[in-house]
């Protein structure tokens, strides 16, 4: 295997790995800045003196809720595309070298395929943060606007 090769395979490897940790890494700030925000809501309506927020108040936060979670939504989709893309650059390599790794190693079925950069494809792996953000988006929002 030539340099180039090596330093290519390495890139791809280290982007698979980095595309793989990234959506739990956006998840985490989503609901923690979701959280903070519905934390300062609650306690401003919990004091002994509640303070409410008012209604202008209360849409811009709901707009600013919905906008995070359609660009969250947006990187993860992203996010999604660019892991096929580099395990799919893996795949090329290893198609190439079949006949000499196939031969040590006994891959499982489908592990030299091609996959589709498509959203749908995978979808049940990443589709779990995907739902996770919508129903924080929607609690965000009703405890927002009913607090």
């Amino acid at each position: 295997m030539g340099e180039f090769e090596k330093h290519v395979l390495e890139q791809a490897k280290i982007e698979v790995e980095h595309t793989r940790s990234w959506p739990t890494k956006i998840l985490a700030f989503y609901v923690a800045i979701n959280g903070a925000i519905v934390t300062a809501a609650f306690a401003l309506a919990g004091r002994q003196t509640p303070v409410a927020l008012p209604s202008s108040a209360k849409v811009v936060l709901a707009v600013a809720i919905f906008g995070m979670a359609c660009w969250v939504l947006f990187l993860l989709g992203k996010n999604h595309r660019n892991y096929l893309r580099h395990r799919n650059l893996q795949v090329c390599y290893q198609i190439a070298h079949s006949e000499e790794l196939v031969a040590p190693y006994e891959f499982p079925p489908g592990w030299l395929t091609l996959n589709k950069v498509s959203l749908v494809t995978r979808w049940p792996g990443w589709s779990f943060y995907a739902i996770l953000v919508c129903l924080v988006a929607v609690l965000a929002i009703i405890a927002v606007c009913k607090g």
